[in-house]
């Protein structure tokens, strides 16, 4: 297991992902606390708020922000349990996950 991670870890390094090494340490870090779920919320909200520290490339007025770091807003709603457990044919992501990112594409090949 901790083979993989640091596999992923640095992979991630040199391949272009959307978060990249933050990315996968916060794959890794849910993985490990998924069943401590009040030591996830502070972990992990201390790992994405750290974000606004790292690499500033938004400006706001004079004020500079990562706005990766903002991604600290989507940890309550991820860790939260949900009580009821929808059933959702496994196929239907296979479908809808590559026809939104072609939807997106049309949508940006036009408005461009």
């Amino acid at each position: 297991m901790y083979i993989y991670c640091l596999f992923l870890v640095i992979a991630s390094l040199f391949v272009n992902l959307d978060y990249g090494v933050m990315g996968i340490g916060l794959i890794i870090l849910f993985y490990v606390f998924r069943e401590k779920r009040l030591f996830l919320l502070i972990v992990c909200g201390c790992y994405l708020a750290s974000e606004f520290i790292g690499s500033l490339n938004i400006q706001i007025g004079n004020i500079y922000i990562n706005a990766q770091g903002f991604s600290v807003l989507s940890i309550p709603i991820i860790a939260k349990e949900v009580a009821f457990k929808p059933r959702i044919n496994k196929y239907f992501f296979y479908l809808y996950y590559p026809l939104h990112l072609l939807l997106l594409g049309i949508i940006w090949h036009i408005a461009n």
